[in-house]
Parts: C-alpha cells; sequence; structure tokens
C-alpha cells in the first residue's frame, strides 16, 4: 500500500512539474477574471463613496475652522476616503498580484526549460560534427555525403512512351539538420524552368546573408531559410553563424556549399539537367557563443 502511495506522488510530481507552465497561466488567466469582476462590482458603489467623501469635505470647508484644524480634519477625511477605496478594491488588487505573480512564475519556468533545451541540442550539434568529421576521415568526404543526404537517389517513373512522370527524391527527415533540398516544392521562392535564375538569386541570398552577418554579428539559419523561400526548423532556431575572433574564419563566413561552381551536382544545375541542388549550409549551435559574448559585456 505505501509503495503505491509513493509511486503515485512521485508521478503527480512529475506531472506538475512538466505542466507547472500550464498550470501557472490558468490560475494566472483565472485570477486576473476575478480581479476584473472585482472591479466592476467596486465601481458601483463608489458613487456613494464619492458623494459622502465630497460631502463631507464640503462640510470641513465651510465650517469656518482655523487653518490648523481644517488640515487636520481634511487629512483624517482623505485618509477615511482612501480607507474606503481599499476596502471596495482590496480582492480587485490581491488578485491581479497572484495573477502578475504567476506569469511571472511561468515565464521563468520555460525560460529555464528552453535554456535546458538550447544546451542539449547544443551538446548534440557538437557531438554530431565530431562523428562527421570521423567518418569523412574514414570514408572520405564524397562518400561521407552521398550516405548523409541520400542526396544522389532519386526515382524516375517513366511511362510507356518513355516520357518522365515523375523524380521522387529523398524525404527531409532523412537528411542532415543544415541540409535543404532546393527545389519547385519545397521554396516558394522557385523559378521554374530557369536554372540560371535560380543560381543568381541563390548566391545573392548567400550574399546578403554574409552582409546581414557582419552587420548583426549573428545570423540564425532560420533567417536564410526564409530568404530562400524554405521552411524553418527546430534547428535552424538554435543554430547559424556568429562574428567572433576565436572561431576560424570559415566559421564566420555564411556557405550553401555550392560555391564549388565546377562540382558536378552545380554543373547539372546549372545546366538545367536537374531541377533541384541541395544545399548544405555551413551552420552550427550558437546559442551558448551569443550567450557567452553578453556575459562578457
Amino acid at each position: 500500500m505505501n509503495e503505491k502511495i509513493t509511486k503515485f506522488i512521485g508521478k503527480t510530481k512529475l506531472f506538475l512539474a512538466e505542466k507547472k507552465p500550464d498550470i501557472l497561466l490558468g490560475i494566472g488567466v483565472g485570477t486576473h477574471i476575478a480581479s476584473v469582476a472585482y472591479i466592476i462590482k467596486g465601481t458601483r458603489q463608489i458613487d456613494d463613496i464619492l458623494d459622502f467623501s465630497k460631502k463631507e469635505f464640503d462640510e470641513i470647508h465651510n465650517a469656518n475652522l482655523e487653518p490648523a484644524e481644517e488640515r487636520k480634519m481634511l487629512f483624517k477625511a482623505y485618509i477615511d476616503f482612501a480607507v474606503k477605496l481599499l476596502k471596495i478594491y482590496y480582492p480587485a488588487i490581491i488578485f491581479e498580484a497572484v495573477t502578475v505573480a504567476c506569469i511571472a512564475s511561468a515565464i521563468g519556468d520555460l525560460k529555464q526549460k528552453n535554456a535546458k533545451l538550447a544546451a542539449a541540442l547544443s551538446s548534440l550539434g557538437a557531438m554530431y560534427n565530431a562523428y562527421v568529421a570521423r567518418v569523412k576521415e574514414e570514408v572520405g568526404p564524397e562518400k561521407e555525403r552521398e550516405i548523409r543526404l541520400e542526396c544522389d537517389q532519386k526515382t524516375i517513373e517513366i511511362d510507356e512512351n518513355g516520357e518522365v512522370i515523375k523524380t521522387k527524391r529523398p524525404e527531409m527527415s532523412k537528411c542532415d539538420p543544415c541540409s535543404k533540398l532546393y527545389a519547385d516544392y519545397t521554396s516558394s521562392e522557385y523559378k521554374r524552368n530557369n536554372p540560371v535564375a535560380n543560381m543568381d538569386f541563390i548566391n545573392q541570398t548567400r550574399r546578403f546573408a554574409n552582409m546581414k552577418l557582419r552587420s548583426n554579428g549573428y545570423l540564425f539559419l532560420n533567417e536564410v531559410y526564409y530568404a530562400l523561400g524554405l521552411q524553418p526548423t527546430l534547428e535552424g532556431q538554435f543554430w547559424g553563424w556568429v562574428v567572433d575572433d576565436r572561431l576560424s574564419p570559415d566559421s564566420q563566413i555564411v556557405n550553401f556549399g555550392i560555391e564549388d561552381k565546377t562540382m558536378p551536382r552545380v554543373l547539372a544545375f546549372m545546366d538545367g539537367d536537374e531541377d533541384a541542388i541541395w544545399l548544405e549550409f555551413n551552420a552550427y549551435p550558437i546559442v551558448d557563443l551569443l550567450k557567452g559574448k553578453l556575459e562578457e559585456r
């Protein structure tokens, strides 16, 4: 029996810890509604208090008292007036204070969870990059890229007349988190049947991204995705580039992985032989780096 109670208490603690921001937000919304209700209720009584206090103030002014005595009586009347207002509105004040405390606590808890998530993602990114470097050293860069992206694997459906019906490529979820397929069905900026315009747009976006990186000192991967008309990702919220003297020069330049125009896949895209191209961004986790720079200031 005691074991069941202990398990129940443990599960309840975990549930409350997980749902703490939602619970606090719900309490905050409820207390705010209660506060508004008490304010409305108090406002209905305010006219009687104002009329009574005004009458009391007029009586003091018309009593022809000595200045010192009049000031004393007025001070007492103002105190009484403030106490009456406080009696009407103190429940609303208390409920509003609870609202602010709950929402502030919920925001603080969410910030802590986001910080833990960012740290975990940063650690995972470092492990991933180290793993990729070891694989490249073991099997070579080209083989590693082929395994990682499956970018050269596609299925082409041909009809009975020998015409291409459909070209199917790998699912995005199977690919590198910092790689995106730039194609008609992935980008809103893609120009169909115009490979030169597409390549010019990609190059212009890269130049603009580097200008923005130099101007702001940092750049998130999702900002580049938006500029290219691609869908943002979770990694894009934490990965990107930072201008920092402690980093290598290559890490402070935005690259799309297609800068070498002699690569076969780049030539195939520019010549129109391929209707899509993989963009391999040299992004890395930057949240901890940005925090470090802020702390240095």
